[in-house]
Order: C-alpha cells, then sequence, then structure tokens
C-alpha cells in the first residue's frame, strides 16, 4: 500500500485533462503540480535558448543493436606452462530490449537472440548537470584461442560457450558548463539541445572484467592448473570533454565526447578450481597480483546522433567503447590484461503523457475557478473507489 501513491505521484503526467470551464478534480490538479515542480527543478539554471525539456515527459523506446567484446590476457615466464596468452573476441551478435523512463531517469535491458547466455541490462538516473550510469554485459560466445609458446607453436582453438566475459561498468559524470550543454539530450534524449555547445566532463568509475571457463570437459582448468576464473578490478577518475552540435534547433544533434581515465585501484584476482567438487566454494582459493605501477592511463569514448522527428517521435543512434588495461609484473613473470568492451544501438522511440502546455492550463483552470466549489452532481459517478482516485481518473476531458 505505501508503493501506491509513489506509484501515482509517478504517472503524474499521464491522463489527467479537463473541460475548460468545469472544476478539475482535487487529485488530477495535485499531480499536475508535481509535475510543474518537478520540471521547473530540472529547468532552474538552465539557459533554455540552448537546453530545454521535450512537451512530454515519458517515454518507451525499442532497441536493436550489437554489442562487442575483445580480450586480452599475457603470462610471462609462469611456473609450469612458461609464456601463456589468450585471445578472445565475441562473435557477432543481435541484441532486442527496451529502454523506458520519465524525464532523466531512465531503465533499459537488451538480451542476445543468437546467444542464450548473452544479457545486457542497464540503469541511468541522471539530472541537467550530472548523471549515473550502470552497464552489465555478460558475453558467452567467442572465438578464442589459448597458446602456449614454449611448448607449441599451434594454438589450443576452443568452443565457443567455453569462455565468458561479464564486464561491469558503474560511472559518475558531471558537465561543468550544465548551463548549455546537456549530456542526456544525445543518448537517452530527456533533454533537447537547441543550440550547439560543449563542456568539460569529470567522471569517476569502477570497472570489473570477469573471464570464467565454462567447458563441460575442464579442458581449460587442466591446461591452466586448475586456473578457473580471472577477475579485474578497477577505479578511477576522468577528465574529457563533450560536443553537442545542432544546426536545426535541436531536430538532429550530433554528440562526440572522450575521456581520459586515470586509474589509481587496480587489481587482478586469479582463482583457482577446487579439487574437491562437492565443496560449496568452487573457485577457492584466490591470488591477487597487483600492478606494476601505482597509476595508469585507459579511457572511454562515446558518439551519436539524433533525430526528434516530431514532439511524439524520436529515433537515435549511438555507439560506445571503453577499455580496461592492467599489467603487473615482478624480475620472473609478468601478466598482461587489455578488454575492449563496445555497444552500438538504435532507438526508435515515443514520448507521451500530459504535456507541458495543458498541464499548465489544468493548473490555470483550477487557479482562476473557484475552489470552494463543487463538481455539479450529475457529475459525479458512484463508486466504491476512494473519492481521490475518481477524482483523478473520471475526471471531465478537456
Amino acid at each position: 500500500m505505501r508503493k501506491l501513491p509513489i506509484i501515482l505521484l509517478l504517472l503524474c503526467t499521464l491522463t489527467p485533462a479537463y473541460a475548460e470551464n468545469k472544476q478539475p478534480g482535487k487529485a488530477g490538479v495535485f499531480f499536475c503540480r508535481v509535475g510543474k515542480w518537478i520540471d521547473g527543478v530540472l529547468l532552474n539554471g538552465l539557459d533554455t535558448n540552448y537546453v530545454t525539456l521535450p512537451e512530454y515527459s515519458w517515454r518507451i523506446a525499442a532497441t536493436a543493436g550489437t554489442v562487442g567484446l575483445h580480450s586480452t590476457y599475457e603470462a610471462k615466464s609462469t611456473p609450469y606452462l612458461g609464456d601463456v596468452s589468450l585471445f578472445a573476441t565475441s562473435t557477432p551478435s543481435v541484441d532486442l530490449g527496451f529502454n523506458a523512463g520519465y524525464r532523466a531517469i531512465g531503465i533499459g535491458y537488451s538480451w542476445d537472440l543468437m546467444h542464450k547466455n548473452g544479457k545486457n541490462i542497464n540503469l541511468s538516473i541522471g539530472s541537467k548537470m550530472f548523471g549515473l550510469e550502470f552497464v552489465k554485459t555478460q558475453s558467452a560466445n567467442f572465438n578464442s584461442l589459448l597458446y602456449f609458446p614454449s611448448v607449441s607453436k599451434e594454438g589450443v582453438q576452443m568452443d565457443p560457450t567455453d569462455v565468458w566475459i561479464t564486464h561491469t561498468n558503474l560511472s559518475v559524470w558531471y558537465a561543468l558548463n550544465w548551463a548549455h550543454y546537456s549530456h542526456n539530450a544525445a543518448i537517452k534524449q530527456a533533454f533537447l539541445q537547441r543550440k550547439t555547445a560543449g563542456s568539460l566532463l569529470l567522471s569517476a568509475a569502477y570497472n570489473a572484467t570477469n573471464i570464467s571457463f565454462h567447458d563441460e570437459d575442464q579442458l581449460l582448468p587442466d591446461l591452466l592448473y586448475d586456473v578457473n576464473k580471472l577477475i579485474t578490478h578497477q577505479a578511477s577518475v576522468g577528465l574529457g570533454y563533450g560536443i553537442n552540435y545542432t544546426p536545426n534547433q535541436g531536430k538532429v544533434l550530433l554528440h562526440l565526447s572522450a575521456t581520459a581515465k586515470l586509474v589509481f585501484y587496480s587489481i587482478n584476482q586469479i582463482f583457482y578450481a577446487s579439487k574437491n567438487p562437492t565443496e560449496k566454494s568452487y573457485a577457492e582459493p584466490c591470488y591477487n597480483i597487483t600492478p606494476s605501477r601505482p597509476v595508469h592511463v585507459s579511457g572511454s569514448m562515446r558518439a551519436a546522433v539524433s533525430w526528434e522527428v516530431n514532439q511524439y517521435v524520436h529515433m537515435s543512434a549511438w555507439g560506445q567503447a571503453d577499455n580496461v588495461r592492467f599489467e603487473a609484473g615482478s624480475e620472473d613473470t609478468l601478466a598482461k590484461f587489455s578488454n575492449w568492451n563496445w555497444h552500438a544501438h538504435l532507438n526508435v522511440g515515443v514520448r507521451f503523457g500530459v504535456g507541458k502546455s495543458r498541464i499548465r492550463k489544468i493548473i490555470e483552470t483550477a487557479d482562476r475557478l473557484d475552489p470552494s466549489i463543487d463538481t455539479p452532481p450529475a457529475a459525479v459517478r458512484k463508486s466504491r473507489l476512494p473519492q481521490w482516485l475518481t477524482d483523478y481518473f473520471f475526471s471531465p476531458r478537456m
């Protein structure tokens, strides 16, 4: 029951509309005032000649695209096998999914039609000046080669489902020139960029890349002396720049941004398969490899084009690439890891709800009419539902 008011609050701009000269329902007016207040908060401080909000606050989009990973792992002078190299590149994928949101808050999910274990989930929460993004991608269909140069020049070709790679990214960004530049406009289309502008971008991010082996014959753990999983954790801060270019007041928008990241925390974990299959912990013990340098540089880049077909329909195409690297070693051994993760998507979406102009008209009507005047008896419907609910859904329409 506690969730009901929250749900109705989020639905505040979906359906209420009222006759020109009739008293609006109290609940409907309240939800419209809340929606207007949210828009006011989002617009406060913005130069609306450059950035504004779409007419309709709700949006839902169908998405299609592809997700790719390219991973390289090299270990020099290992105790048993000498040099070891693993190269894994994901095979082509076809992702279908959706994105839905209210203003700058959005959530999306997609799945790989070609590979049953592929999935991609993303969550974004943002405003006019900052944003938080969470992305988790799992790919389980790779062209993988395992090399032991000291043993044989021929690589071991693995089954496409032997290697699984899961990439997790949690990032926060802040646009210094947020009054004129919207980082959300091109990717999420939560705002409209009406004039060309750019901004420096500050960011902080956490990345984790998990490489695990799932071959039924346990060939890989045997070849790698019971190594079952490799995980890299990294935390970074970044400085970048983004630009939104529009030749026609935001009807078409081109976006490009890039960020250089300074990785200040990095650790590589190697998990070994348990010798006893009855043990609950299948990947113990764990061996940590610390980096050879305290900090190193990584980066990401993003490009997008969007088209506001009309106030109801929008389309966009966007791509993003991130790099995670790791290097550690001593006098005798050396380990290197590099992972490129990229996305390319096409979105076709619709906006809906009660527009800003209708909300303004409803509130003006409510302010003009005497709030003490009750709705005429003829307009009242007998219902067992609460009065505030009937006011919202059954009030006379415009």
